[in-house]
């Protein structure tokens, strides 16, 4: 017997106006069934919330640039990158980032598959 003849089966006393132990029986069950749904729906929401706003974070933090301004000012404060390197590497750098902010989403993608 399927389900859909079981709530059917259990759902014709009210078409033919009797109550009895059985309608109050399907209509827990049915109550039951429609709150376990309800929290699944909301359960699996969450849960797709949070796997998102993670995604949205990572990728919003993500650069493709491996040294920063602040790493090459912190080299060139230690002593490992001299004043010249600091210009020529502070150039590439902008470089890189101004490329990545022009390229967009789309293009930034793509790049990096190729």
């Amino acid at each position: 017997m399927s389900e859909l003849t079981v709530v059917w089966w259990s759902l014709a006393p009210v078409a033919v106006g009797r109550r009895g132990p059985r309608l109050d029986t399907a209509t827990w069950w049915l109550a039951g069934l429609f709150i376990g749904m309800l929290v699944l729906f909301v359960i699996a929401g969450a849960i797709i919330y949070v796997i998102r706003s993670r995604a949205i974070r990572a990728e919003s933090t993500r650069t493709d640039v491996p040294l920063t301004l602040a790493d090459l000012r912190r080299m060139h404060r230690d002593g490992e990158v001299d004043d010249d390197e600091m210009e020529t590497l502070k150039k590439v750098i902008t470089e890189q980032t101004r490329k990545g902010l022009d390229a967009g989403p789309v293009e930034a993608e793509e790049k990096e598959k190729t």
